[in-house]
């Protein structure tokens, strides 16, 4: 598979498909600004060829036995053990994170997939005997149908196996819309599961934008949505599905604080988790301080303060971690903007 394709593509029924829009998004190494491709972004015929192949393939894969799904899973599941190296190297390349964070990131998405694999024991039905006098009571599991998953930039492989690897093991098919950022994980993994095993038409790829999103909540074939991004659009995923009669789980943002207490003697190592809360994972790890209660700040406290994040240069995102992600600026290093360095400090430290 090559990592960073100069034409992405949806993937539709098993194989690519380019889609008639014309429309295309740039795709940028974040490290070199370089252009390493144009993503295709859907029109609403586009949306509905993809959505029309997962719906096609549903019924078939809803009457497959639990057993094969899980034998396929289980293939998924090596495949991408064996070669989850390629699938971080192609986040880095288009995220720009840490190979180590990359491969957190895989690994983090294999425990779903794992989790996935001992699915048919968590679907068991239930039956209780004279719930009410002459009346039994039966329970069954079943798949609802075509569902979405709406993925957000930050994570494009761990967020997606959120969700598809549980979907696609209780016999639902999968349309994923990933972010048009870095678009290429998604389909890397839909040649893994077509490697794997898997039905065409059960997992596929519809690369776009809000049309492509507005198409995924109002088709009456979608059935329900699974979304992570940011608060506002979660919003409006949520009350845009739930008025379609679908099924949302919508999952925006969170805010994190920091409380420094007065006259800390902790500076340097105060200033360090706070640039790597902040700047981690391409300073969208969602753990970066929104906001932070100081005691009392003496003005040399804020001169150092600021000294040392200007101090800062970032390193190529090729890093094994982020210890080597940061390092003290070198003549000629861009180092760290210090007007920027300053405003922010002066935002964190509530300084007027």
């Amino acid at each position: 598979m090559s990592l960073t394709p100069a034409t992405i593509s949806h993937w539709c029924d098993g194989k690519l498909f380019a889609g008639d829009s014309g429309n295309t998004a740039t795709v940028t190494n974040p490290a070199t600004g370089e252009v390493t491709g144009q993503v295709a972004l859907a029109s609403v015929a586009d949306a509905q060829l993809v959505i029309d192949s997962a719906a096609a393939a549903f019924p078939a894969w809803r009457d497959t036995s639990l057993a094969k799904r899980t034998a396929i899973l289980f293939n998924f599941r090596e495949l991408l053990n064996k070669r989850k190296h390629e699938l971080a190297a192609l986040i880095t390349a288009e995220h720009g994170k840490v190979l180590s964070d990359a491969l957190g990131e895989v690994g983090r998405g294999q425990e779903v997939v794992e989790f996935a694999c001992n699915i048919p024991y968590l679907l068991k039905g239930g039956f209780t005997e004279n719930a009410s006098t002459g009346v039994d009571v039966h329970s069954v599991r079943q798949p609802l149908g075509v569902v979405g998953v709406i993925s957000p930039f930050n994570f494009p492989a761990m967020v997606p196996m959120w969700f598809f690897p549980i979907a696609i093991a209780t016999g639902n098919t999968v349309v994923v819309k990933p972010s048009e950022k870095d678009p290429s994980s998604a389909l890397w993994m839909a040649e893994l599961w077509k490697e794997a095993g898997l039905p065409d038409g059960v997992f596929n790829v519809l690369q776009g934008d809000k049309t492509a999103v507005d198409e995924l909540l109002t088709n009456p074939k979608v059935r329900s949505i699974s979304f992570v991004g940011s608060t506002p659009i979660a919003q409006y995923v949520y009350a845009t599905g739930t008025a379609a009669g679908k099924r949302v789980q919508a999952l925006g943002g969170a805010k994190n604080h920091a409380n420094l207490a007065a006259h800390t003697t902790v500076w340097p190592e105060m200033l360090d988790t706070l640039r790597e809360a902040g700047w981690h994972n391409y300073s969208l790890f969602l753990r970066e301080r929104d906001g932070m209660v100081v005691g009392y700040l003496e003005t040399d406290d804020f001169a150092r303060a600021t000294a040392r994040m200007e101090a800062t240069a970032v390193n190529d995102r090729w890093q094994a971690t982020m210890a080597g992600y940061f390092a003290p600026a070198e003549p000629g290093d861009s180092g760290a903007n210090p007007d920027t360095v300053r405003d922010q400090l002066t935002e964190y430290f509530h300084l007027d």
